[in-house]
């Protein structure tokens, strides 16, 4: 029973385009900062955005997830992202094959724990859950995105629920930890995760 809570609790980020609706309210359509015609800035609400091509992807507000307490160390608002052109209907809501979270985790860390907390992060919400949710996690990875310096792993999915790949960027800056997750599926990975990778080389922190 405690697995099962723990695998519920970590499936509703992933799932939750299909009612992300909070008290805070939801944007619907594109992000809204137009900078130019064919291009639009996403909102920097929690301290992390990106440049969008216009009319090619949602958005939508999320606060505090996972939403229990039993991840209170790992908890994050995002605004989360989907791809139009992959979206696929299901009981009459749309659900995105492509989509990107921006996150702002809620903790503030000293940049010396850091490293330690990737690591927990990675180990407690995905490790944890080889071999009833992913296929494999990758290690750790120094990375450089946008001129800032973080690190990077990747989880193939497909046991459970759907298949394709999580790809999680984790930064910090300025007492605080920022994430990026690009969840794409097989089918479209070749299609779409260059797409996710030419948006998340333009994004700027608080």
């Amino acid at each position: 029973m405690k697995f099962n809570l723990k695998l519920l609790l970590l499936l509703i980020p992933i799932f939750i385009h299909y009612s992300c609706k909070d008290e805070e309210g939801t944007l619907d359509g594109d992000p809204q900062d137009i900078i130019d015609e064919n291009h639009v800035l996403l909102d920097d609400r929690y301290g992390i955005t990106a440049v969008f091509p216009k009319g090619e992807w949602s958005n939508s507000y999320l606060d505090t997830l996972p939403k229990s307490d039993f991840y209170k160390n790992y908890q994050y608002s995002a605004i989360y992202t989907g791809l139009y052109s992959d979206t696929i209907m299901k009981d009459d809501a749309p659900l995105y094959p492509t989509g990107m979270y921006f996150m702002r985790f809620h903790k503030k860390i000293d940049p010396s724990e850091f490293d330690d907390f990737a690591k927990e992060y990675k180990e407690y919400v995905y490790n944890q859950m080889l071999e009833a949710y992913y296929n494999e996690v990758s290690a750790i990875s120094d990375t450089t995105i946008g001129g800032y310096s973080g690190v990077k792993f990747v989880a193939d999915r497909g046991i459970n629920v759907g298949d394709g790949y999580e790809e999680v960027v984790l930064f910090y800056h300025n007492s605080r930890t920022y994430g990026v997750t690009i969840i794409t599926s097989d089918e479209k990975f070749d299609d779409s995760y260059p797409k996710c990778q030419d948006i998340v080389s333009t994004i700027k922190l608080k």
